[in-house]
């Protein structure tokens, strides 16, 4: 029954998504045994998130399974059409819209009022860019149906060839210093993304 369930909520969201797919956008390279879907902004779940650009998203295998050290942990890359970065407050915003529409959608109870997410994040410069650290606390509506944590761990990096803004952000509920991070750690942005057209 529970693979049904799991299989189901999986299908909603992929639903939302590819009706969104456009064509194959690969931002990111990962582990081959990560599952990819990738789509145009605005997202139906999460209009308010009105970027012009595209996302790519990756998902570490076992990312549904609640007994996987890979639970919920996955990446995604943005490349926008934006020539400043976004602060700390703009990121806040735009994870807490994109999680409250996911959330809102996949929530088959309708009589629950699903909790509203709270996000913390802070940027660091760097010599390759911006870096981010945050938390996403989120009310888990795809599989446990509870409130739950993810670290969060982003880079921002600026295409003048392109004059677009690219941002990966890494996600788990498994602590920074834990052997999952070795592995999504793994996950960067192409080498050639500046060159590339979407």
């Amino acid at each position: 029954m529970k693979k049904i369930l799991f299989t189901i909520l999986l299908m909603s969201y992929s639903f939302f998504l590819i009706g969104q797919e456009k064509e194959d956008i690969n931002l990111l390279v990962t582990e081959d045994s990560w599952r990819k879907e990738s789509f145009r902004f605005p997202m139906p779940f999460a209009k308010a998130v009105d970027f012009d650009g595209v996302a790519d998203v990756r998902f570490a295998k076992g990312w549904e399974d609640k007994n996987s050290p890979n639970f919920w942990s996955y990446a995604f890359g943005w490349k926008i059409a934006i020539d400043e970065k976004l602060t700390e407050t703009d990121i806040e915003k735009y994870m807490q819209l994109y999680f409250d529409g996911l959330m809102n959608v996949v929530n088959k109870d309708k009589s629950k009022v699903v909790p509203p997410t709270i996000t913390l994040f802070t940027s660091i410069e760097s010599a390759e860019g911006i870096d981010y650290k945050g938390k996403i606390r989120f009310y888990d509506a795809f599989f446990t149906q509870e409130m739950m944590t993810l670290n969060v761990q982003g880079k921002y990096r600026y295409c003048k060839e392109l004059d677009k803004s690219i941002y990966i952000f890494k996600l788990s509920p498994q602590q920074l210093d834990s052997a999952v991070w070795m592995h999504i750690n793994k996950t960067t942005l192409r080498n050639d993304i500046c060159n590339m057209e979407d």
